[in-house]
Protein backbone atom coordinates (compact mmCIF):
# COMPACT_ATOMS: atom_id res chain seq x y z
CA UNK A 1 0.00 0.00 0.00
CA UNK A 2 2.97 2.39 0.89
CA UNK A 3 4.80 1.78 -2.13
CA UNK A 4 1.30 2.13 -4.43
CA UNK A 5 0.66 5.58 -2.13
CA UNK A 6 4.21 7.33 -3.31
CA UNK A 7 3.57 5.92 -6.81
CA UNK A 8 0.77 8.15 -7.05
CA UNK A 9 1.96 11.32 -5.58
CA UNK A 10 4.76 10.96 -7.89
CA UNK A 11 2.56 10.84 -10.80
CA UNK A 12 0.98 13.62 -9.49
CA UNK A 13 3.81 15.73 -9.00
CA UNK A 14 5.52 14.50 -12.70
CA UNK A 15 2.80 17.00 -14.68
CA UNK A 16 4.34 20.09 -12.18
CA UNK A 17 7.68 18.99 -12.58
CA UNK A 18 7.28 18.39 -16.80
CA UNK A 19 6.23 22.13 -17.08
CA UNK A 20 8.17 23.68 -14.72
CA UNK A 21 11.35 22.51 -16.65
CA UNK A 22 9.90 22.49 -19.85
CA UNK A 23 11.65 25.06 -22.27
CA UNK A 24 10.40 28.29 -23.24
CA UNK A 25 10.59 29.44 -27.24
CA UNK A 26 9.95 32.58 -28.89
CA UNK A 27 6.41 33.66 -29.60
CA UNK A 28 6.01 33.53 -33.35
CA UNK A 29 2.01 33.30 -33.62
CA UNK A 30 -0.98 34.88 -31.10
CA UNK A 31 -4.64 33.64 -30.99
CA UNK A 32 -6.83 35.88 -31.94
CA UNK A 33 -10.93 36.06 -31.15
CA UNK A 34 -12.96 38.38 -33.36
CA UNK A 35 -16.91 38.46 -32.65
CA UNK A 36 -19.64 40.73 -33.29
CA UNK A 37 -23.19 41.02 -31.49
CA UNK A 38 -24.78 42.06 -35.31
CA UNK A 39 -24.30 39.75 -38.22
CA UNK A 40 -21.53 40.85 -40.60
CA UNK A 41 -21.94 39.00 -44.04
CA UNK A 42 -19.33 37.45 -46.18
CA UNK A 43 -16.91 36.88 -43.33
CA UNK A 44 -17.71 33.50 -42.39
CA UNK A 45 -15.95 31.91 -45.06
CA UNK A 46 -12.53 32.94 -43.55
CA UNK A 47 -13.41 30.64 -40.44
CA UNK A 48 -14.12 27.63 -43.05
CA UNK A 49 -11.13 28.12 -44.97
CA UNK A 50 -8.76 28.29 -41.90
CA UNK A 51 -6.43 25.41 -41.52
CA UNK A 52 -5.64 25.56 -36.96
CA UNK A 53 -1.52 24.39 -38.28
CA UNK A 54 -1.13 26.58 -40.38
CA UNK A 55 -0.35 31.12 -39.48
CA UNK A 56 -2.31 33.36 -40.86
CA UNK A 57 -0.07 36.38 -41.81
CA UNK A 58 -0.52 40.08 -41.17
CA UNK A 59 -1.72 41.31 -44.10
CA UNK A 60 -4.41 38.44 -44.37
CA UNK A 61 -5.21 39.12 -40.69
CA UNK A 62 -5.79 42.77 -41.36
CA UNK A 63 -8.26 42.47 -44.04
CA UNK A 64 -10.68 40.08 -42.09
CA UNK A 65 -10.51 42.77 -39.43
CA UNK A 66 -10.95 45.74 -41.76
CA UNK A 67 -14.29 43.72 -43.28
CA UNK A 68 -15.50 42.80 -40.03
CA UNK A 69 -15.39 47.01 -39.47
CA UNK A 70 -16.68 48.03 -42.55
CA UNK A 71 -20.20 46.60 -41.65
CA UNK A 72 -20.39 49.61 -39.20
CA UNK A 73 -22.73 47.60 -37.52
CA UNK A 74 -21.91 48.16 -33.92
CA UNK A 75 -22.82 51.33 -31.20
CA UNK A 76 -19.02 49.96 -29.69
CA UNK A 77 -15.71 48.59 -30.94
CA UNK A 78 -13.39 46.89 -28.42
CA UNK A 79 -9.88 46.19 -29.11
CA UNK A 80 -8.47 43.53 -26.23
CA UNK A 81 -4.85 43.63 -25.81
CA UNK A 82 -3.46 41.11 -23.05
CA UNK A 83 0.46 40.98 -23.18
CA UNK A 84 1.19 37.48 -23.48
CA UNK A 85 -1.73 36.27 -24.11
CA UNK A 86 -1.04 32.36 -25.74
CA UNK A 87 -2.92 29.98 -27.13
CA UNK A 88 -2.72 27.33 -24.11
CA UNK A 89 -4.63 29.97 -22.33
CA UNK A 90 -7.68 29.00 -23.78
CA UNK A 91 -7.64 26.48 -24.06
CA UNK A 92 -6.68 25.17 -20.36
CA UNK A 93 -8.48 27.88 -18.98
CA UNK A 94 -11.27 27.00 -20.75
CA UNK A 95 -13.59 26.60 -17.97
CA UNK A 96 -12.22 29.84 -16.00
CA UNK A 97 -13.38 32.15 -19.03
CA UNK A 98 -17.33 31.89 -17.87
CA UNK A 99 -18.45 35.52 -19.28
CA UNK A 100 -15.97 35.52 -22.52
CA UNK A 101 -17.91 32.34 -23.76
CA UNK A 102 -20.86 33.85 -23.18
CA UNK A 103 -20.23 36.86 -25.21
CA UNK A 104 -18.84 34.92 -27.84
CA UNK A 105 -21.66 32.44 -27.87
CA UNK A 106 -24.59 35.08 -28.20
CA UNK A 107 -22.90 36.68 -31.34
CA UNK A 108 -24.23 36.50 -34.51
CA UNK A 109 -20.26 36.91 -36.47
CA UNK A 110 -17.76 34.90 -34.46
CA UNK A 111 -14.00 34.03 -35.53
CA UNK A 112 -11.28 32.63 -34.44
CA UNK A 113 -7.76 31.79 -35.46
CA UNK A 114 -5.15 29.71 -33.18
CA UNK A 115 -2.15 31.30 -34.85
CA UNK A 116 -2.02 34.72 -36.53
CA UNK A 117 1.64 35.99 -36.87
CA UNK A 118 2.95 38.34 -34.23
CA UNK A 119 1.47 41.55 -34.64
CA UNK A 120 2.51 44.58 -34.22
CA UNK A 121 2.68 46.45 -30.91
CA UNK A 122 0.98 49.69 -33.30
CA UNK A 123 -1.83 47.44 -34.86
CA UNK A 124 -5.11 48.68 -32.65
CA UNK A 125 -3.87 52.39 -33.52
CA UNK A 126 -3.87 51.81 -37.60
CA UNK A 127 -7.36 49.79 -37.04
CA UNK A 128 -8.52 52.72 -34.43
CA UNK A 129 -8.22 55.54 -37.28
CA UNK A 130 -9.21 52.67 -39.77
CA UNK A 131 -12.70 52.53 -37.81
CA UNK A 132 -13.33 56.04 -37.20
CA UNK A 133 -12.57 57.44 -40.65
CA UNK A 134 -14.42 53.82 -41.86
CA UNK A 135 -17.71 54.16 -39.42
CA UNK A 136 -17.64 58.14 -38.75
CA UNK A 137 -16.61 57.12 -34.63
CA UNK A 138 -15.47 59.98 -32.97
CA UNK A 139 -15.34 59.33 -29.43
CA UNK A 140 -12.35 57.00 -28.34
CA UNK A 141 -11.93 55.62 -24.04
CA UNK A 142 -8.48 54.02 -23.29
CA UNK A 143 -8.32 52.00 -20.42
CA UNK A 144 -5.00 50.45 -18.95
CA UNK A 145 -4.45 47.87 -16.11
CA UNK A 146 -7.31 45.61 -15.07
CA UNK A 147 -9.38 48.20 -12.93
CA UNK A 148 -12.72 48.63 -14.26
CA UNK A 149 -13.30 51.49 -12.13
CA UNK A 150 -11.43 53.37 -14.49
CA UNK A 151 -14.29 53.23 -16.87
CA UNK A 152 -16.90 55.84 -16.85
CA UNK A 153 -20.11 54.48 -17.84
CA UNK A 154 -22.12 56.54 -20.75
CA UNK A 155 -25.36 56.34 -21.44
CA UNK A 156 -26.16 58.78 -24.47
CA UNK A 157 -26.28 57.25 -27.97
CA UNK A 158 -23.26 58.40 -29.28
CA UNK A 159 -20.72 55.66 -30.54
CA UNK A 160 -17.16 54.80 -29.05
CA UNK A 161 -14.23 52.95 -29.64
CA UNK A 162 -12.70 51.17 -26.32
CA UNK A 163 -8.91 49.97 -26.11
CA UNK A 164 -8.48 48.04 -23.02
CA UNK A 165 -4.66 47.26 -22.66
CA UNK A 166 -4.72 44.99 -19.79
CA UNK A 167 -2.01 43.83 -17.45
CA UNK A 168 0.57 41.34 -18.75
CA UNK A 169 0.13 37.97 -18.23
CA UNK A 170 2.32 36.80 -15.32
CA UNK A 171 4.65 33.77 -15.83
CA UNK A 172 4.05 31.98 -12.89
CA UNK A 173 0.55 29.11 -13.73
CA UNK A 174 -1.01 29.34 -10.47
CA UNK A 175 -0.71 33.94 -10.62
CA UNK A 176 -1.87 33.07 -14.55
CA UNK A 177 -4.62 31.44 -13.65
CA UNK A 178 -6.00 34.13 -11.40
CA UNK A 179 -4.88 36.60 -13.66
CA UNK A 180 -7.16 34.69 -16.03
CA UNK A 181 -9.96 34.62 -14.10
CA UNK A 182 -9.63 38.49 -13.01
CA UNK A 183 -9.61 39.33 -16.60
CA UNK A 184 -13.09 37.69 -17.67
CA UNK A 185 -14.68 39.66 -15.01
CA UNK A 186 -13.27 42.79 -15.87
CA UNK A 187 -14.40 42.34 -19.59
CA UNK A 188 -17.73 41.21 -18.46
CA UNK A 189 -17.99 44.50 -16.28
CA UNK A 190 -17.05 46.40 -18.98
CA UNK A 191 -19.13 45.37 -21.29
CA UNK A 192 -22.13 45.04 -19.11
CA UNK A 193 -21.69 48.72 -18.39
CA UNK A 194 -22.33 49.56 -21.93
CA UNK A 195 -25.73 51.28 -22.88
CA UNK A 196 -26.05 49.18 -26.24
CA UNK A 197 -25.24 45.18 -26.73
CA UNK A 198 -24.48 46.02 -30.01
CA UNK A 199 -20.45 45.44 -29.94
CA UNK A 200 -17.69 44.30 -31.51
CA UNK A 201 -14.85 43.11 -30.29
CA UNK A 202 -11.14 41.68 -31.33
CA UNK A 203 -9.44 39.77 -28.73
CA UNK A 204 -5.12 39.36 -28.98
CA UNK A 205 -2.16 39.86 -27.85
CA UNK A 206 0.11 42.60 -29.23
CA UNK A 207 3.12 42.25 -26.87
CA UNK A 208 4.60 37.92 -27.82
CA UNK A 209 6.67 36.57 -25.01
CA UNK A 210 7.94 33.42 -24.25
CA UNK A 211 5.78 30.11 -24.84
CA UNK A 212 6.18 26.81 -24.07
CA UNK A 213 7.07 24.31 -26.84
CA UNK A 214 3.55 22.40 -26.53
CA UNK A 215 2.09 25.83 -27.42
CA UNK A 216 3.03 24.98 -31.24
CA UNK A 217 0.69 21.53 -31.03
CA UNK A 218 -2.39 21.84 -32.78
CA UNK A 219 -5.26 22.08 -30.90
CA UNK A 220 -8.83 24.03 -31.00
CA UNK A 221 -9.64 27.31 -29.43
CA UNK A 222 -13.71 26.90 -27.95
CA UNK A 223 -14.68 23.86 -30.62
CA UNK A 224 -18.14 23.84 -28.92
CA UNK A 225 -18.69 27.11 -29.42
CA UNK A 226 -17.52 27.51 -33.49
CA UNK A 227 -19.60 24.29 -34.72
CA UNK A 228 -22.22 24.66 -37.52
CA UNK A 229 -21.48 28.07 -37.82
CA UNK A 230 -24.22 29.99 -39.85
CA UNK A 231 -24.45 33.47 -41.10
CA UNK A 232 -27.60 34.29 -39.28
CA UNK A 233 -28.99 36.96 -37.07
CA UNK A 234 -29.43 35.70 -34.00
CA UNK A 235 -29.82 39.18 -31.78
CA UNK A 236 -32.99 40.82 -34.15
CA UNK A 237 -35.49 41.64 -31.47
CA UNK A 238 -37.81 43.89 -34.20
CA UNK A 239 -38.64 41.40 -36.84
CA UNK A 240 -39.11 42.19 -40.60
CA UNK A 241 -42.39 40.24 -40.48
CA UNK A 242 -45.06 42.10 -42.43
CA UNK A 243 -48.25 42.29 -40.39
CA UNK A 244 -51.20 39.69 -40.89
CA UNK A 245 -54.06 41.81 -42.74
CA UNK A 246 -56.43 41.16 -44.94
CA UNK A 247 -56.78 41.72 -47.71
CA UNK A 248 -58.13 45.39 -48.97
CA UNK A 249 -61.86 45.23 -49.70
CA UNK A 250 -64.03 48.48 -50.24
CA UNK A 251 -67.02 48.91 -48.57
CA UNK A 252 -69.27 51.19 -51.35
CA UNK A 253 -68.47 49.89 -54.45
CA UNK A 254 -70.55 52.97 -55.89
CA UNK A 255 -73.83 53.18 -57.66
CA UNK A 256 -75.58 51.67 -61.02
CA UNK A 257 -76.83 54.45 -63.29
CA UNK A 258 -79.97 52.19 -63.31
CA UNK A 259 -82.32 53.45 -60.55
CA UNK A 260 -83.73 50.97 -58.41
CA UNK A 261 -87.31 50.02 -58.74
CA UNK A 262 -89.28 47.87 -56.25
CA UNK A 263 -91.54 46.44 -59.14
CA UNK A 264 -88.19 45.00 -60.47
CA UNK A 265 -88.80 41.27 -60.49
CA UNK A 266 -84.80 41.03 -60.22
CA UNK A 267 -84.67 43.16 -57.49
CA UNK A 268 -88.05 41.51 -55.97
CA UNK A 269 -85.42 38.51 -55.67
CA UNK A 270 -82.54 39.59 -53.93
CA UNK A 271 -84.47 41.67 -51.70
CA UNK A 272 -86.90 39.06 -50.93
CA UNK A 273 -86.46 38.52 -47.36
CA UNK A 274 -86.15 42.03 -46.56
CA UNK A 275 -89.31 43.50 -48.64
CA UNK A 276 -91.12 40.84 -46.40
CA UNK A 277 -90.17 41.81 -43.57
CA UNK A 278 -90.63 45.41 -44.17
CA UNK A 279 -94.40 44.36 -45.27
CA UNK A 280 -95.22 42.25 -42.16
CA UNK A 281 -93.76 45.62 -39.71
CA UNK A 282 -96.23 47.52 -41.31
CA UNK A 283 -99.41 45.39 -40.84
CA UNK A 284 -98.40 44.47 -37.48
CA UNK A 285 -98.09 47.84 -36.43
CA UNK A 286 -101.93 48.82 -38.22
CA UNK A 287 -103.23 45.53 -36.51
CA UNK A 288 -101.34 46.85 -33.15
CA UNK A 289 -103.42 50.48 -33.64
CA UNK A 290 -106.63 49.03 -34.83
CA UNK A 291 -107.05 46.55 -31.70
CA UNK A 292 -105.84 49.66 -29.12
CA UNK A 293 -108.31 52.07 -30.42
CA UNK A 294 -111.12 49.72 -30.36
CA UNK A 295 -110.16 48.50 -26.52
CA UNK A 296 -110.64 52.12 -25.36
CA UNK A 297 -113.56 52.67 -27.01
CA UNK A 298 -115.48 49.73 -25.35
CA UNK A 299 -113.94 50.64 -21.59
CA UNK A 300 -115.33 54.05 -22.33
CA UNK A 301 -118.38 55.21 -20.08
CA UNK A 302 -121.85 55.87 -22.38
CA UNK A 303 -122.72 59.12 -20.60
CA UNK A 304 -119.11 60.51 -20.88
CA UNK A 305 -118.97 63.87 -22.55
CA UNK A 306 -116.40 65.93 -23.46
CA UNK A 307 -114.93 68.31 -20.58
CA UNK A 308 -115.81 70.97 -23.06
CA UNK A 309 -119.20 70.37 -23.53
CA UNK A 310 -119.93 70.50 -19.93
CA UNK A 311 -118.12 73.83 -19.49
CA UNK A 312 -120.38 75.52 -22.44
CA UNK A 313 -123.43 74.29 -20.65
CA UNK A 314 -122.16 76.19 -17.72
CA UNK A 315 -121.78 79.64 -19.37
CA UNK A 316 -125.45 78.65 -21.16
CA UNK A 317 -126.86 78.29 -17.48
CA UNK A 318 -125.36 81.37 -16.24
CA UNK A 319 -126.72 83.41 -19.14
CA UNK A 320 -130.44 82.00 -18.74
CA UNK A 321 -130.39 82.75 -14.96
CA UNK A 322 -128.50 86.42 -15.54
CA UNK A 323 -131.75 87.07 -17.80
CA UNK A 324 -134.14 85.57 -15.66
CA UNK A 325 -132.63 88.16 -12.97
CA UNK A 326 -132.92 91.26 -15.34
CA UNK A 327 -136.22 90.66 -16.04
CA UNK A 328 -137.76 90.07 -12.43
CA UNK A 329 -135.72 93.69 -11.82
CA UNK A 330 -137.26 95.29 -15.06
CA UNK A 331 -140.68 93.82 -13.76
CA UNK A 332 -140.01 95.57 -10.18
CA UNK A 333 -139.37 98.63 -11.08
CA UNK A 334 -142.62 98.90 -13.33
CA UNK A 335 -144.99 97.93 -10.51
CA UNK A 336 -143.05 100.70 -8.53
CA UNK A 337 -143.57 103.22 -11.28
CA UNK A 338 -147.29 102.16 -11.48
CA UNK A 339 -147.86 102.62 -8.17
CA UNK A 340 -146.41 105.96 -7.92
CA UNK A 341 -148.57 107.30 -10.61
CA UNK A 342 -151.88 106.13 -9.54
CA UNK A 343 -151.05 108.02 -5.86
CA UNK A 344 -150.56 111.18 -7.66
CA UNK A 345 -153.74 110.93 -9.48
CA UNK A 346 -155.51 110.54 -6.15
CA UNK A 347 -154.36 113.36 -4.90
Amino acid sequence: MLFVSLLSIILLLFPITARANEGLVAQKSVPVLLFSHRVSPGLLKYQKNYDPKSIVPVESFKIISQELINHCNSDAYIYVNIPGLRKLDLVEYEDELVFLQRYVNQSSTKLKFEQVKTLPQDYYSDLIEYTKETCKFEGHIKLEGNNSDDFTTYLDSGKRIIEINYTPLPGDETARLQSVIDFDGYLREILAQLPSPDQTVILTSLQPSLVPERDYKPMSIFPKLFENLKEVEMNNMILDVAPLTNKYSPKFTGMEDVPLNIFDVEFYKENKSFILSIVIVLITFEIVSVFQQVSKSKNAPQNSKPKKDIKIKKKQEVAEITSLKAKKDNRTVLTKVNKSKETSKEK
